[in-house]
């Protein structure tokens, strides 16, 4: 059975402080054996630009 995980990365107050804690919530997975199967990006429910990001582990096998 594949394990996914789903996080969410919101921007507050600039473009390059989620770009930043994207790429560093996205390489602290991938060290841990997680890959990314899907990225969208959208609205928090206080109108933050917020990025979804799907993991699934590919350590996995069963």
């Amino acid at each position: 059975m594949k394990k996914y995980k789903l996080i969410t990365v919101s921007q507050i107050f600039t473009q390059k402080g989620l770009v930043e804690r994207a790429n560093k919530q996205l390489n602290e997975y991938a060290e841990q054996g997680w890959e990314v199967v899907e990225m969208r990006k959208g609205w928090s429910g206080l109108f933050f630009s917020t990025l979804y990001i799907l993991f699934v582990n590919i350590g996995d096998t069963n």
